[in-house]
């Protein structure tokens, strides 16, 4: 059988390809132990083995950008933006500084891609897409998708610019997506295209399973304690009523291993995510038994901690976003202030476009 061909695309924050690579490879290979279809000569294998990752990387862009930034003379946000909570007043520790924090590698990042850098993420990030399409077609094998955070924004709008078309290089020519298969599987994690990132509606656009869209199957995964995935709810099944369990899936999970939950390696730490992922990528010679399944969940049950979700709540606290249990929706939800949180942050983005010129002064 040909190894399927996987691109993975990081989300916010500063990347290295083999540190994100780890944060893929780690978990899934640990994962991997458990069955009886990843073993090599009766000794545990490895996710790692059975696959051909691709790293696709648009870090390199948003680091010249922050580093451009940081040389800039960027009006005061508070000033700006009076009465803005600590969550936003802490980007202006940014300006003129060069120490890395979450405010300014990851915040900053879907700022950046929102307010005017898209276009050339997409090109760097199309241009390694259709390369390795290509590669995979070119040897037979499957294509799928892995993308997380940010990552899934990036990914969803690159890819409906690919397939109609609309994705233009540096010389203004369309870089087409003419003689490329259909994506065997798209998988978005700590997905955030429900929220006003995306350019193209993700609801609507090309970028879905079934026979309308450009993959076989789909899936999005959030933690209900993940802010970043749960300002809002994806949710298209009112625009996608025909498609089968099997063609989309819609994973939420609730396990806490650390205060942490938005990481990668975190979401595909859970079998209720890796073992789908699993069935997807190596379908149909992926199967599993019950004492698998059940060996697989009560390793990953006992390596969590529920005490650590009183330190996720502090952080979220300190953030000012609460968090309340809701009966009717059976999971906690973030309280009505996180949402003018999250409007002071889209009103940010106009207000980055006015960089512009200062950005590019700077040689």
């Amino acid at each position: 059988m040909t190894k399927p061909h996987l691109a993975v695309v990081h989300g916010m924050g500063t990347h290295t390809k083999e540190e994100f690579l780890d944060t893929v490879v780690t978990p899934l290979d640990s994962a991997a132990a458990h069955f009886g279809f990843f073993k090599n000569g009766g000794y545990p294998g490895k996710f790692s083995e059975k696959v051909q990752i691709v790293f696709i990387d648009y870090h390199k862009i948003l680091e010249d950008i922050r580093q451009k930034i940081a040389q800039s003379q960027i009006p005061n946000l508070a000033e700006r933006f009076p009465g803005a909570p600590s969550l936003v007043a802490r980007l202006n520790e940014f300006n003129g500084t060069a120490q890395d924090s979450f405010f300014n590698t990851h915040l900053l990042d879907v700022l950046l891609y929102r307010s005017y850098y898209a276009d050339a993420i997409q090109l760097a990030v199309g241009k390694q897409l259709v390369a390795a399409m290509l590669e995979a077609k070119g040897v037979g094998a499957d294509f799928h998708i892995l993308a997380h955070s940010l990552g899934t924004a990036v990914v969803h709008d690159t890819l409906h610019k690919l397939y109609v078309n609309s994705l233009h290089d540096e010389l203004g020519e369309p870089l087409l997506s003419a003689g490329l298969n259909k994506i065997r599987s798209i998988t978005m994690v700590a997905n955030v295209c429900q929220l006003p990132i995306t350019e193209s509606e993700p609801y609507t656009s090309v970028v879905r399973p079934g026979p309308h869209g450009i993959c076989d199957y789909f899936t999005t995964c959030r933690h209900v304690l993940d802010p970043i995935a749960s300002f809002e709810k994806f949710n298209p099944a009112p625009h996608w009523p025909s498609l089968t369990s099997s063609e989309f899936r819609n994973i939420v999970i609730n396990k806490v291993e650390r205060a942490n939950v938005h990481d990668l390696d975190h979401y595909l730490a859970d079998p209720k995510l890796y073992i789908p992922f699993f069935w997807q990528l190596f379908y149909p010679d992926f199967r599993t038994v019950q004492t698998e399944l059940s060996n697989a969940d009560t390793a990953h049950a006992n390596s969590t901690v529920q005490g650590r979700f009183d330190k996720l709540k502090e952080e979220l606290d300190d953030a000012e976003i609460t968090l309340h249990w809701d009966p009717d929706a059976n999971e906690f939800v973030f309280s009505p202030d996180t949402k003018a949180v999250y409007k002071q942050l889209v009103a940010i983005f106009d207000h980055l476009k006015a960089i512009k010129a200062a950005i590019a002064a700077i040689p």
